[in-house]
């Protein structure tokens, strides 16, 4: 056959977990097939699109628009019975896609029901522009014809074609499938009956025939079934067909078939819109409205040097000057009035009281972003880098990120909403990717590999690895563990083929596009779970079509803020202006260099207390440098600032030139603006060009790198600097250029965490009672939150039901807990028990409360959690004895009230007319008990802990508490053992599809819990020990699972248990032993026979060790078998009695 073959069926990664094709190896195998066209018709959605055509115009293949949506009868009803059928849809034309964007939007918004579903009726309203073909089995001809409903399927055929003309083909599809060859022949009488067209696609899901197995792992991780399920029993394409066909192998398949090959070529010459308009630069900016005799360009100058001589006392040339350069570039660019539409909602914001942050990212950069209050830090003063943000030789749009009050983020985008229209404003789609740690796990379980087996695989592989293939290059471990193992083998091989598909999509955490006509004209939409509408393209894709993105973060810390302000002022009757408060205060960089950080933005870190320990923080420059130097890459130079700083190491510098760009970071490059000062000062280079010098370091792309290298060392040159010298330079700039930080961004982020030091430092007893409320549903911050407060002195109270409120409170030195963080306590019933407490005085006792409350908004469970809690410990009852006569309480109450309404009890007599409740006094639970149901309602141990009579052996024997592990987890060796000890609230015994029993439980202690696994091999050894709420020591190793913020796995962590020990066997069986620290002269025949008796009536396996000092010289002595001791509470304090207790000590044996 003559004519080309074109593709116009295929499913990539954004059919998600079902489609396995990735767009830049898709343009690869086209052009090794010689293919001129190719169409996406993922299920359903548009996702893809922008990313597909501009791969494909990469590859010169005419990109083709479509989607197989998924259509039934009627779109609105949503019961079981609704039929949905697939029909395969294409783009001709603009007009064609805005119709196929239309009802894309509508099937998600209108229509979803399982899947997004459109119906005829919305087809016939938006089918112009667009191509029809009948789909795959699962279409609604073929299904008729599948049933022998041949009137059907032809009454369907003229149905189509009356909506589609001359544009709706049949079409044939063959991958081997009993049910296609039963319709196929169909479909070809159907056809020639009714001189209808047919077409031949290959419903490709996966490029080459031998990713079939590949394919199937990754249906088999979209369902949770395995490779050896049974094909009937889990989701599969049954063969190897659905690949990459060549038009050979189409012909083959379809020469039979007059004119099905052709018609493909036919169909793609009739498409011809591939967004060409949308992908032109062409910006969908909102129209911000300016006053009378102004333009956008006017307005913007006047509001900035309005704010200008706001902000300085004196409008300096330098002031000047920045400030003209600035406002040039953006109007030459066309940007006033993207910097108008975000003043205007910051405005909003800070007209009413909602706290902004100071700047966030490199807007903070901008001396125009500055004078309109957009950002709180002078660039000047900081010398941060307007180019940084926006430049002119590096066309993009600028991005303003905007760090909002969390608890108040919605009202401005609401605000944004109404100004410019709700259906102008959305959320914006982002798209979750199987990374390398995860699929080899992902594809470990899917061939029901043993779950330890994996778990080592997958740990093989370095967190910072940008691939599984690059991994295999960089680690010998992983290599040969691959190359000596067939289960690791397989794992692998199947692995590197699904790393990086897309595997889910959901809302961005914080963009929102905003456009000057409805949305729905312009970009796909969907709906998410919660009923949130979000644009189907990412943040990146949605920029490309000109929607402009901002992103509205929210940010705790400065509700914290402000929430902290308005109880100082109700409580001290001081007004706090948090934006001018002393930058210098000594008391704030105390408090910071005793590493006292808790609550304290972005400086929390157990790594970084200890940093902040030795940096010693003087000033606000401090700070800036240590948030950018904590994190990967630059955090081995912490300690090279650090020394440089305090004097015990030389500043040096390889040019003098360099001092004033470097002299703030004690000749250490730490920021990414520094790398740019560096190229404009030694080597010539435009602001412009340094800033593209900056990202092609970051990104580490080598071609560009080794143009700019070239021009570095000619511009040095011409300014006297020696080739050697500037190498030298080059070089070092490079290195620290790949992980420089944005000095704009850790400048704003820095200011807000001196603000929560400067608050938790001034009022501590306040700003924590602000920071346990923003925490009251983190249970593990809450516990550090109490923890942090026993530190300052302060004690956090129970709940109490007359003193407690929705919020944590101030009471006289302590802190009251709250209401709000007591579990199943809805607002409405905190309100109830608060307005009727403040309005009618504080309740008298148990019984008062309950004649008193609204029992349609207090119920049984908030009041079984309120007696779980504490909060009626005041009225002097147990716990046990209100929860057992809780059922006789609220009928008594909904019983009195009903009287009173009814007139039968009178206000001012009651005593004589109401019978005496009796109420069945009862002991308290056992601690197990109470202080089990103490966390249920409060998600920590307050009161008490059912560990409290086992501090000390814990202490001993216990490597670390839980919440250490937690913070410590990127020191902790993930290779050697550690012991907890604590007990077990939750054991799960389970078999795996092999047949390999294992265990998955959840073990506490004192600071925190963590989830932990048993595998078979150790499960034999310990299966009698598995027992809840009883006190055991686990020994075992810590898997960290991979996360994108590698300074910040805390929640990611769980332990592979290998040996569990009682009380009494952790005493015996671990190898630890008394270490007894003595100076010589101490040594005495007396202290010798009284050791030696308590050794020998206290004989077992454990060692004493003698640590002697003598002057300059420390001699270890270990006793012999004879003096051997069992160690346990008793000798430890025989022994006290006649050494300080300092100087004894248990510990393992080195």
């Amino acid at each position: 056959m003559s004519a080309d073959f074109v593709h116009l069926h295929n499913h990539s990664e954004f059919s998600l977990l079902d489609g396995a094709i990735k767009y830049e190896e898709l343009g690869q195998r086209l052009n090794e097939l010689n293919m001129n066209a190719f169409a996406l018709t993922d299920h359903g959605n548009l996702f893809g699109v922008i990313q597909f055509i501009k791969t494909m115009k990469k590859y010169d293949i005419k990109p083709i628009i479509g989607c197989e949506v998924y259509i039934t009868d009627d779109m609105h009803y949503k019961g079981k019975d609704a039929k949905t059928y697939h029909l395969v849809l294409l783009v001709k034309s603009k007009m064609g896609y805005k119709n196929l964007v239309k009802m894309v939007s509508r099937s998600y918004i209108e229509g979803h029901y399982y899947k997004p579903r459109i119906d005829k009726k919305l087809l016939k309203k938006h089918s112009e522009g667009l191509v029809g073909m009948s789909a795959c089995i699962q279409g609604e001809i073929p299904q008729a014809l599948l049933k022998d409903r041949y009137k059907k399927a032809e009454n369907l055929l003229e149905e189509y074609q009356q909506i589609f003309g001359e544009d709706f083909y049949l079409e044939l599809h063959n991958h081997n499938l009993e049910k296609e060859q039963i319709i196929l022949p169909r479909i070809k009488e159907l056809a020639e009956e009714k001189n209808v067209p047919v077409v031949a696609t290959n419903d490709t899901h996966y490029l080459k025939k031998e990713d079939y197995r590949a394919h199937e792992a990754l249906l088999c991780i979209q369902t949770g079934k395995t490779l050896k399920d049974p094909k009937e029993e889990r989701l599969t394409l049954a063969t190897n067909e659905f690949y990459l066909k060549s038009q050979k192998e189409m012909e083959r398949v379809f020469k039979e078939i007059p004119g099905a090959l052709e018609n493909s070529q036919k169909i793609a010459q009739k498409c011809n819109y591939a967004l060409e308009d949308e992908l032109n630069d062409e910006l969908h900016f909102p129209k911000y409205e300016v006053p009378e005799n102004h333009t956008l360009a006017t307005y913007l100058e006047k509001l900035c040097w309005e704010g200008a001589k706001r902000k300085y006392n004196k409008i300096t040339d330098e002031i000047k000057e920045r400030l003209e350069h600035e406002l040039n570039i953006i109007n030459e660019m066309g940007f006033p009035g993207y910097f108008l539409i975000v003043w205007d909602f910051i405005k909003y914001a800070k007209d009413n009281g909602i706290p902004v942050g100071p700047g966030r990212g490199s807007a903070a950069g901008s001396i125009v972003a500055y004078t309109l209050d957009i950002t709180d830090i002078d660039p000047i003063e900081y010398d941060l880098l307007f180019e940084r943000f926006l430049n002119p030789e590096r066309v993009s749009m600028p991005d303003i990120d905007v760090d909002i009050a969390d608890d108040e983020r919605e009202k401005v985008i609401n605000y944004v909403a109404e100004k410019y229209g709700h259906d102008h404003v959305s959320l914006i789609a982002t798209f979750g990717t199987l990374k390398a740690r995860g699929v080899i796990r992902d594809v470990g379980r899917v061939l029901d590999v043993d779950l330890a087996k994996v778990d080592k695989f997958a740990k093989m592989v370095p967190q910072m690895s940008k691939s599984l293939q690059q991994a295999v290059k960089e680690v010998n471990e992983l290599k040969e563990a691959i190359e000596n193992d067939e289960e690791y083998e397989e794992i692998y091989n199947i692995a590197i083929r699904l790393e990086g598909l897309s595997r889910h999509v959901s809302k961005h955490a914080a963009g929102v596009v905003v456009a000057d006509e409805k949305l729905e004209d312009i970009v796909p939409l969907y709906r998410d779970n919660e009923e949130n509408i979000a644009t189907q393209f990412d943040k990146d894709d949605s920029e490309d079509i000109g929607l402009l993105k901002i992103d509205f973060l929210g940010l705790k810390n400065l509700s914290i803020i402000k929430n902290t302000i308005k109880e100082i002022e109700k409580k001290y009757g001081e007004k706090i202006d948090i934006d001018n408060v002393d930058l210098e205060d000594p008391k704030v960089y105390k408090m910071l260099g005793e590493g006292k950080t808790f609550g304290v933005f972005q400086f929390e870190s157990a790594g970084m207390q200890q940093y902040l320990k030795k940096l010693k923080p003087e000033k606000l420059n401090d700070l800036i440098a240590m948030n950018a130097l904590y994190r990967p890459g630059p955090m081995d130079m912490i300690d090279t600032y650090i020394r440089r700083k305090h004097g015990l190491e030389p500043v040096e510098y390889p040019l003098e030139e360099m001092e004033p760009i470097l002299n703030d970071t004690y000749g250490v490059i730490v920021y990414q603006e520094q790398v740019m000062r560096l190229s404009n000062e030694l080597a010539g280079f435009s602001m412009g060009q340094a800033d593209i010098l900056r990202k092609a370091m970051g990104k580490k792309k080598k071609k560009l790198l080794k143009k700019m290298e070239k021009q570095f060392l000619e511009g040095s040159s011409k300014n006297g600097i020696e080739q050697e010298k500037a190498k030298e330079i080059w070089e070092k700039m490079a290195k620290f250029g790949e992980y420089g930080f944005n000095k704009s961004h850790s400048a704003s982020y820095a200011y807000v965490a001196f603000q929560t030091a400067y608050l938790k430092a001034h009022y501590p007893q306040v700003y924590m009672a602000a920071q346990l409320t923003n925490d009251s549903d983190n249970s593990d911050r809450i516990a550090l939150g109490i923890r942090e407060c026993e530190n300052l002195g302060i004690d956090v109270l129970p709940p109490n039901i007359n003193k407690s409120f929705k919020r944590f409170t101030t009471e006289k030195k302590n802190i009251r807990y709250s209401f709000g963080g007591i579990k199943n306590i809805g607002d409405d019933a905190i309100k109830n028990i608060v307005q009727e407490r403040e309005k009618n005085g504080e309740y008298e006792d148990i019984i008062d409360f309950f004649k008193r409350i609204d029992y349609h908004r207090v119920n049984k469970k908030v009041i079984e959690f309120l007696i779980y809690s504490g909060a009626f410990d005041c009225f002097n009852y147990t716990r046990k004895t209100l929860f057992t006569n809780m059922e006789r309480f609220i009928n008594y109450g909904k019983n009195h009230q009903e009287a009173q309404k009814k007139g039968a009890i009178s206000l001012f007599d009651k005593a004589d007319e109401e019978i005496e409740f009796k109420i069945h006094k009862l002991g308290e639970w056992d601690d197990w008990d109470k202080f089990k149901k103490e966390k249920e309602a409060l998600g920590i141990y307050l009161t008490g802990h059912m560990l409290d009579g086992f501090k000390k052996i814990i202490k001993d024997y216990a490597d670390l508490t839980i919440d250490e592990l937690k913070n410590d987890v990127g020191i902790i060796n993930t290779d050697e053992s550690i012991i907890l000890g604590g007990f077990f609230t939750e054991i799960n015994k389970k078999t795996s599809r092999n047949g390999n029993r294992y265990v998955t439980a959840r073990f506490e202690d004192m600071s925190g819990e963590i989830p932990a696994i048993i595998f078979k091999r150790s499960l034999e050894k310990v299966d009698s020990k598995l027992v809840v709420e009883k006190v055991l020591f686990v020994e075992g190793k810590i898997n960290v699972e991979e996360s994108d913020d590698s300074l910040n796995k805390n929640k990611n962590i769980k332990m592979f248990i290998n040996n569990i020990y009682t009380e009494e066997e952790i005493y015996n069986s671990k190898l630890k032993a008394l270490h007894i620290d003595l100076n010589m002269e101490e040594i005495n025949e007396k202290l010798i026979n009284n050791l030696k008796n308590i050794f020998k009536n206290n004989q077992g396996r454990h060692h004493v060790y003698f640590h002697l000092k003598n002057k300059n010289k420390k001699i270890i002595i270990k006793t012999g078998k004879k003096y051997s001791i069992n160690l346990n509470d008793n000798i430890f304090a025989e022994v006290k009695k006649y050494v300080d207790k300092k100087r004894c000590y248990i510990d393992f044996v080195n």
